[in-house]
C-alpha cells in the first residue's frame, strides 16, 4: 500500500509525472471513497490491455491474431500471455495468478527496446488513440464495466499504476538483494508496518500530511540507514523507467501527457537472447538460471543461425544434445530449446529470437556493415 510509504519516496515517484517541478507535490493514492469509480475505472485500463491479449491469444503456432494487428510479441511475453490464460481456466489461486500478472506488466514497462510493433504497453497506445479519433468505434467492457475514459484519462491510468508496479518491484527486489543486511532489511520493513492505513480499511478520509505523528515519523524513517540506501535504490529506478527520457514504453506515455510527443522512426532489429538452467536433471525447478542477451542482427535469418550458435559455442555441437528442438513463430524468428547430459554438461539451453527497434539509421548501418 503506498499510503504507508514516507513523504520523500512518494515525492520521488511523482518527480517526473505529468506535474513536474513541484517539490512538495508527493504522489497521491486513490484510496479515498470519492475515489472509487475512478480506481475501478483506472484498473480496467489495465485489465483491459491484458484481457484483450489474452483474449486473442490461441498457442503458439496459430494463426497469429495479434500479429495481424500490428503486434509482435517475444517469445518471453508469449510464454507469460500463455501461462496467464492457462491458470486464469483452470480457476486456481487469484493470488498466484496476480502475481503472474504484476510480473507480466513490470516485464513490459521495464522493456527497454519497447516499440509499437514489440510492446504490448506502446502498441495499446495506438489502440487507445484510435479510439480516440474513431469515436464511434465500440469499446471493451471488461468485469462488467464499460469504459468511458477520455485519452487523457487512459494516460493519467496508465502513468498512475505504472509508478506503483515500479515501485511494489522495487521494494522486493531490495529485500531479495544479497548486499542488504537483514537488519536493514527488518527495520525498512517494520516502518513501513508502523504506518497505520485503518482510514482505507474503514472507509474514512485520509489524514493529514501535515500531522505532527506523521512528520515526526516520516523524518524518522529518512535519516535511518536503510532508508537512505533504498531511497538511492529507488531514485536510480523511477529515472530508468518512469520518465521522459526512458528507453521504455513510459516515456511515450509520460509525452503524452506533456502534449510533447513526436513520432520516432524505428529501425527493425532482431534480437539473440538465450537461456541455461544447470543441474537441469537434479531438480529442474531449482536448477540454476543464466539468462542473457546474446547479440544483435539485422535480418532474422542471421538473427536465427545467431540463436543456433549460441547454444553450440556455450555447451556443445547439435549432436551432442540430448535433445534438440526447433519452432518458428509466424514471422519466422526461432525458438531452439536443447538439453545436454554428459560428462561436461547436465542443462537445458532455450534461445530465441526477438524483434526490438533502434531510433537511428545510423545505428542500423553499423549493425549490418558489422556482419
Amino acid at each position: 500500500m503506498v499510503e504507508r510509504w514516507p513523504s520523500q519516496i512518494r515525492k520521488l515517484m511523482n518527480q517526473f509525472s505529468r506535474f513536474p517541478a513541484q517539490p512538495a507535490k508527493e504522489f497521491q493514492t486513490w484510496a479515498r471513497p470519492r475515489d472509487l469509480e475512478k480506481r475501478k475505472q483506472a484498473v480496467s485500463v489495465w485489465t483491459s490491455l491484458l484481457a484483450f491479449l489474452v483474449f486473442n491469444w490461441k498457442s503458439y503456432g496459430a494463426d497469429g491474431a495479434l500479429e495481424s494487428m500490428g503486434l509482435n510479441l517475444s517469445w518471453t511475453l508469449k510464454d507469460d500471455i500463455d501461462a496467464i490464460r492457462y491458470y486464469a481456466k483452470s480457476g486456481r489461486s487469484l493470488k498466484v495468478l496476480g502475481e503472474m500478472v504484476t510480473t507480466f506488466f513490470v516485464k513490459v514497462i521495464k522493456d527497454a527496446t519497447a516499440t509499437p510493433h514489440t510492446n504490448p504497453l506502446t502498441w495499446w497506445l495506438a489502440v487507445l488513440t484510435q479510439t480516440e479519433v474513431l469515436d464511434d468505434q465500440p469499446r471493451w467492457t471488461v468485469a462488467d464495466l464499460q469504459d468511458m475514459l477520455s485519452f487523457s484519462q487512459n494516460l493519467d491510468a496508465i502513468d498512475h499504476y505504472a509508478r506503483v508496479l515500479v515501485l511494489e518491484d522495487a521494494f522486493y527486489r531490495w529485500i531479495d538483494m544479497p548486499g542488504v543486511s537483514p537488519a536493514e532489511k527488518k527495520n525498512l520493513q517494520d516502518s513501513l508496518n508502523e504506518v497505520s492505513i485503518s482510514w482505507v480499511d474503514q472507509d474514512a478520509e485520509r489524514p493529514p500530511v501535515d500531522d505532527p505523528i506523521t512528520m515526526e515519523r516520516s523524518y524518522r524513517q529518512m535519516v535511518s540507514p536503510e532508508w537512505w540506501a533504498f531511497t538511492e535504490y529507488i531514485e536510480s529506478i523511477f529515472a530508468e523507467w518512469l520518465t521522459d527520457q526512458s528507453t521504455g514504453p513510459m516515456s511515450t506515455v509520460i509525452l503524452f501527457l506533456h502534449g510533447k510527443l513526436e513520432t520516432p522512426e524505428y529501425k527493425r532489429v532482431y534480437k539473440v537472447k538465450m537461456q541455461i538452467e544447470e543441474h537441469f536433471s537434479v531438480n529442474p525447478m531449482m536448477a540454476d538460471c543464466y539468462p542473457a542477451e546474446w547479440d544483435t542482427k539485422a535480418t532474422i535469418e542471421q538473427a536465427n543461425r545467431e540463436a543456433r550458435r549460441c547454444i553450440r559455442e556455450e555447451l556443445g555441437p547439435k549432436k551432442a544434445s540430448l535433445k534438440w528442438d526447433e519452432v518458428y513463430d509466424t514471422s519466422g524468428m526461432i525458438r531452439i530449446r536443447a538439453i545436454y547430459r554428459d560428462e561436461a554438461n547436465d542443462a537445458r539451453a532455450v534461445a530465441w529470437v526477438e524483434e526490438a527497434g533502434i531510433l537511428t539509421e545510423e545505428e542500423a548501418d553499423i549493425l549490418t556493415e558489422d556482419m
